[in-house]
């Protein structure tokens, strides 16, 4: 028997509490807002590695791709 609650996950064993921006401070203008959000789209899309490319960020994984369909037209 389990008491209650037991099975509900912890933020540390969900990784949900540790992923995306920390906001300590709300954002004191629309054009910081868009600022930072644009930054984080930009780290997202272009150096943060991703599971689903094998842990390559986006950019390795289009240069790797773009290199290797260059041999393979080659050939």
């Amino acid at each position: 028997m389990t008491s209650i609650g037991a099975s509900t996950p912890s933020p540390s064993r969900s990784g949900r509490a540790s992923r995306g921006r920390r906001c300590t401070t709300p954002f004191t203008t629309m054009r910081q807002a868009r600022l930072e959000i644009f930054q984080w789209l930009t780290y997202y899309n272009t150096t943060r590695r991703h599971s689903a490319l094998n842990y390559l960020s986006p950019a390795e994984f289009e240069q790797r791709h773009q290199r290797e369909r260059r041999i393979t037209l080659a050939a």
